[in-house]
């Protein structure tokens, strides 16, 4: 953004003008850059957001393997809350007891594990529930992988877009299911 100023001097005319008071005004023009003269901050706010959004899922991902129970609270869940996300996770062929596993994982598929865990977790918190027994393995993975694709087709995308969206097309996917098996 560029400023402007331009200075307008009023003197009064008239027979006393040395005991006139001069005055400036000051007006301030903006003039909008076409881009934002530093862009730094919003992209450092761009980067803490996935980084929360990263921070939570690690939670959850050390909350279900690693048994850290002192996430609990933030992550709004109980024991028996813990033990369906197993089940669920486990039908979906997405649990493992051996944690080792994920090391040889690539850090991209990692997260990606992360993140369907997530959406199963925020499903079985909201009124969709009722559907995930319905929800096999391909159509989750499928509907995951499609939804990455059709996101990160955007160079500035965040991944809390990433997230949200699936968990949208996730739910629509769950109620025409359920409807179809009515």
């Amino acid at each position: 953004m560029n400023l402007y100023t331009i200075n307008i001097l009023n003197i009064r005319n008239g027979i006393n003008q040395n005991e006139a008071s001069a005055y400036t005004i000051v007006k301030l023009y903006f003039e909008q850059a076409d881009e934002q003269p530093n862009a730094t901050p919003n992209a450092q706010a761009d980067e803490q957001t996935d980084e929360h959004i990263i921070t939570k899922l690690n939670l959850l991902f050390n909350y279900i393997y690693i048994n850290n129970k002192s996430d609990e609270e933030e992550l709004e869940l109980l024991e028996k809350d813990k033990l369906s996300l197993i089940a669920i996770l486990k039908r979906l062929e997405m649990y493992t007891d051996n944690v080792s596993v994920y090391d040889f994982m690539s850090a991209e598929r990692l997260l990606d594990e992360k993140i369907m865990i997530w959406a199963i977790k925020e499903t079985y918190q909201s009124p969709y529930k009722v559907y995930l027994n319905n929800l096999d393995r391909e159509k989750f993975v499928l509907k995951y992988q499609k939804t990455k694709k059709y996101i990160t087709e955007n160079r500035d995308y965040k991944l809390e877009e990433i997230i949200k969206y699936f968990i949208v097309c996730l739910h629509e996917e769950l109620e025409n299911s359920g409807k179809e098996q009515k």
